[in-house]
């Protein structure tokens, strides 16, 4: 556990450390949402702008499946699983 952690617990602070996860939340949320809609908007806006059948048409979502393979494998890699 984290020092935090162990503080609210041994101080018996345990209603101001669920309050705090929840405000953590509630900030990360928007955050989060914000970003989705606006890469939605801006792809949309992309393969509008070009069409469908152009380089970007097939280019973007090559992209994004590299892109989501790095990420899955750094996040494999952080915990010691062993890749391959």
């Amino acid at each position: 556990m984290s020092c935090r952690a162990v503080n609210v617990w041994q101080l018996d602070l345990l209603v101001a450390g669920a309050a705090a996860v929840v405000a953590m939340g509630l900030g990360t949320a928007p955050l989060t949402s914000l970003v989705a809609i606006s890469s939605v908007v801006v792809r949309g806006v992309t393969l509008a702008s070009t069409g469908r059948l152009g380089f970007v048409g097939v280019a973007a979502p090559s992209l994004q499946l590299v892109a989501g393979l790095s990420i899955v494998g750094s996040s494999l890699t952080l915990p010691g699983v062993p890749m391959g």
